[in-house]
């Protein structure tokens, strides 16, 4: 029903130009015929908007004739008309020869998406200037495609693949601790504060010790390390945190 429309709004204003007899229809006509059918032809393609606005909007007549870029910007997306996005329409116009009113094909790209602005900016480039385009020979140029964007996963492949197999985690090896110069000891420490207590000499603590509590003590290190506990060890503190007894 648009592009209906789209024909009949194209007849008029054939007919209308054939009419005034002083201004044959030349390269202006033209020109305002394919922007009307770019016009026509996004909103046919976006009947979600209840009104597109336009702006900035040039035409440029190709190197093939009857054939024109119409570049420009639109709003397209009906809950932000503030939102303008590039577009390049490639109109081609046809001879009337069946009778049936003018009659038009076109290239469109609008960038709605990612992908689609990738298309519009090679269009923008090979078309949007004065006898741009492929030429009209025997081979004439094909514009490329943007390409596609890298590592996109596929929603439907991870519905149905199953979940990847986690890569086995290689722990580096870790060198033997070192073995502890201690000598066997007596007597009793006070904790003058809280302390950490220690696997061995310099190793990672392994519980706190409250201020005020009396251990046993088992053995000494090089460096003022006592080996503490109840009946059996805890772990090493250094003497700056105890009273020795």
């Amino acid at each position: 029903m648009q592009v209906e429309k789209a024909a009949c709004l194209l007849a008029l204003l054939v007919l209308t130009g054939c009419k005034d007899e002083k201004k044959a229809p030349g390269a202006m006509a033209a020109a305002d015929l394919a922007r009307q059918a770019a016009e026509q032809a996004i909103r046919a393609g976006n009947p979600a908007a209840k009104q597109l606005n336009f702006r900035g909007m040039q035409v440029y007549a190709q190197a093939i004739p009857q054939r024109f870029a119409v570049c420009g910007q639109v709003d397209p997306f009906p809950d932000d008309a503030s939102l303008f996005v590039p577009f390049v329409t490639i109109v081609t116009l046809l001879d009337n020869a069946a009778g049936g009113g003018p009659r038009y094909k076109f290239e469109q790209y609008i960038g709605t998406t990612t992908m689609e602005a990738g298309r519009v900016y090679l269009a923008n480039v090979n078309y949007c200037y004065d006898k741009g385009g492929p030429g009209n020979g025997p081979t004439p140029g094909v514009m490329p495609l943007a390409p596609l964007p890298v590592g996109i996963p596929d929603p439907a492949a991870r519905a149905t693949a199953p979940p990847p197999t986690p890569a086995p985690v290689i722990s580096s090896p870790q060198a033997p601790p070192a073995p502890v110069d201690s000598a066997p000891a007596s007597g009793s420490v006070t904790m003058r504060q809280n302390a950490n207590l220690h696997s061995d000499p310099h190793g990672p603590a392994t519980r706190v010790v409250p201020q005020g509590t009396v251990l046993r003590v088992f053995a000494t290190a090089s460096g003022g390390w006592y080996q503490v506990g109840d009946t059996v060890p805890w772990g090493w503190v250094h003497e700056s945190m105890v009273d020795k007894h």
